[in-house]
């Protein structure tokens, strides 16, 4: 294993792990029960997005704590937001104090958390390295509301061409849009939905089938599927703030440029890898979330402004990728030649890193649970700690 940065203190489980004084002190190592500064620890498995109490400190010193902190050193991929152990008031002699955190992963798995416990007072300063283990529960495929929907196997077609409108389609049907033809409100239907040419559909698109938007049609609300969605040759999203929803696959092809305020995907997100600007994918409110893997070619450029979760590999070798969060992978990581990464947070990667002659950018931490490979030409740059489980090598 290779770490830089920190320092790594290991203490009896339970017990103090370095007290510092300002006044003359007989201080005695004793049991862990009878510990000055006792930390209890809790072992926990949560489902993803709750909270769980992870430890639990008492008192043992005959005056007050004015001030207690618990950081997370590392936590193995998951993400781990502790709550302020003291908000007000002070840690008073004998008292408990729990500390609370929201656990929140891609999918199913087990990890060590390291935290550092820090409790000083007036006199007294306790500083404390523990470990605990947290399963937690949550597969994106599993949680994705469109994965309900699905089509009933009755569908009738339902048509819009030329310079044809309709107000909206709703029911049993399978949509099909051409031409000029527009939907005025919304398309909620058990089926497919195919929009080519000029077509267009001002509200939300709420589908069981595959959603196929092409040839410059667009879609002026959010877009929720049962199953897999292909924006191709020029389709766009366009009006009020809209969000991705997709049980299945998520395919952009040429042209298409979306900002969203949101995407969540069950399945695969991956483009056409065809060169130039100004094809790529935004968000504007929340992070992007894809089950399985990450794929990307070409000019496209993706931008996030909050974490991008992805429960299976990234393979980038577009133009950019770049978040105002974490990039939280649970399978590998390959940069290739030429492509970018611009990650404003830590990067957690449970399988292996490769880059490849690129420009490689994290203001954050590097976790990597495999190997890190460093290819010739590659310009890496990790404010934070690298921390590698595996081997590390470059050439």
């Amino acid at each position: 294993m290779l770490a830089g940065g920190g320092l790594l203190s290991v203490g009896v489980s339970g017990a103090f792990d370095t007290v510092r004084m300002t006044r003359p002190f007989d201080l005695a190592v004793r049991r862990d029960d009878e510990a000055l500064l006792r930390i209890q620890l809790f072992d926990s498995t949560v489902e993803s997005g709750t909270t769980i109490s992870m430890i639990e400190l008492t008192n043992g010193f005959s005056s007050a704590f004015e001030t207690v902190t618990v950081d997370v050193v590392s936590s193995g991929g998951l993400d781990v937001d502790v709550e302020t152990p003291l908000p007000t008031g002070t840690f008073s002699p004998r008292q408990r104090l729990p500390v609370i955190a929201t656990v929140s992963c891609n999918g199913d798995r087990t990890e060590t958390v390291v935290l550092d416990i820090v409790a000083e007072g007036e006199t007294e300063r306790v500083e404390a390295r523990r470990s605990v283990e947290i399963t937690c529960l949550g597969t994106p495929g599993q949680t994705i509301s469109a994965c309900s929907l699905e089509p009933t196997g009755d569908e009738t077609t339902a048509s819009v061409f030329g310079s044809q409108s309709t107000d909206t389609i709703a029911g049993t049907y399978n949509v099909s849009l051409s031409g000029a033809g527009r939907v005025l409100g919304d398309v909620d239907v058990s089926g497919s939905v195919d929009a080519t040419g000029g077509s267009r559909i001002d509200g939300d698109v709420t589908a069981g089938g595959v959603v196929t938007l092409s040839g410059g049609a667009n879609v002026g609300g959010s877009i929720t599927t049962g199953n897999s969605l292909e924006i191709a040759n020029g389709g766009t999203l366009g009006g009020s703030p809209a969000s991705l929803e997709v049980c299945a696959d998520l395919l952009l092809g040429g042209g298409s440029n979306l900002e969203t305020t949101s995407v969540i995907v069950g399945g695969t997100l991956s483009n056409t890898a065809l060169s130039g600007q100004g094809r790529g994918l935004s968000t504007t409110e929340s992070g992007i979330t894809v089950g399985g893997d990450l794929e990307f070619g070409g000019g496209a450029v993706v931008e996030s402004v909050a974490d991008v979760r992805v429960g299976g590999s990234v393979v980038w070798n577009a133009d950019v990728l770049r978040t105002s969060g974490d990039l939280l992978v649970t399978g590998d990581l390959v940069v290739g030649q030429g492509a970018r990464l611009d990650i404003n947070g830590d990067i957690i990667v449970d399988g292996s890193v490769t880059i490849n002659g690129n420009q490689f950018v994290a203001t954050g931490d590097l976790t990597v649970g495999g190997d890190l490979t460093v290819g010739p030409g590659s310009a890496v740059d990790v404010d934070g700690t690298v921390t590698v489980d595996g081997s590390s090598s470059s050439y």
